[in-house]
């Protein structure tokens, strides 16, 4: 398993606002519900909701040529969200009344990665808070599906391996766009949440997610502490 830490973990304590009853399984079990990006899309409290969260829009431009996309992240994906602010108004508008400290977010996030079988890469970093989740990109040379396979087979009069050719051209087609966007795709939020101030910890899976998991990660406790009424 290989781990990629994509940016830096936050070095001052994070607070995980939570009602009482669940911050007492966290510190009896190591009980903890990660969320996934859908459950995020479709959440029912419309507070917390956010239906494009991990949506992007890119608009690349070469001189006479451009692509439009919307790039969707977090189909595979687990994701423990946390503020910096330790806050009673936060406690508030997320209507919990506890929260817990994670006093080492780096060793918390390393306990939880150990926790997950399949577990690919790992993200963490302050969402970035945007008036619109999109972004203008100017490129060096164009982004065009390569047709060289495909052509090449045609003139040859064997294109049995049409299908396959054409998967591997997009394929090639979407790593190429996709090595243009950024990892902000992850982190995006629109102004209305900045006062959140949210850390993210993101764990990328190797198969697609249909919902959160509960995960019993006893080892996790020792990064944290009960937090004290505000």
């Amino acid at each position: 398993m290989k781990v990629d830490f994509k940016s830096t973990i936050a070095h001052n304590p994070l607070f995980r606002y939570l009602d009482s009853q669940f911050v007492d399984s966290f510190f009896d079990s190591g009980e903890l519900l990660l969320t996934t990006y859908r459950r995020c899309r479709a959440h029912e409290d419309l507070v917390r909701r956010d239906d494009r969260e991990g949506k992007f829009n890119y608009y690349m431009t070469h001189e006479n040529s451009a692509i439009a996309i919307m790039r969707i992240v977090g189909d595979r994906s687990y994701m423990l969200c946390t503020s910096s602010l330790a806050s009673r108004n936060l406690a508030e508008r997320f209507r919990t009344d506890s929260h817990f400290v994670i006093e080492d977010p780096s060793g918390f996030c390393d306990a939880i990665s150990a926790a997950l079988p399949g577990l690919q890469t790992v993200k963490h970093g302050p969402c970035e808070y945007l008036s619109e989740r999109s972004e203008t990109k100017l490129l060096s040379a164009p982004i065009q599906p390569n047709m060289t396979k495909i052509l090449a087979a045609i003139a040859s009069g064997e294109p049995s391996d049409l299908e396959e050719l054409f998967n591997e051209m997009h394929q090639d087609f979407s790593r190429r766009i996709d090595d243009q966007t950024t990892d902000v795709s992850y982190f995006a939020k629109p102004n209305t949440f900045a006062g959140e101030e949210e850390f993210r910890m993101i764990w990328t899976m190797d198969e697609e997610l249909d919902d959160g998991k509960i995960i019993y990660c006893p080892d996790a406790r020792q990064f944290c502490k009960r937090a004290k009424h505000f």
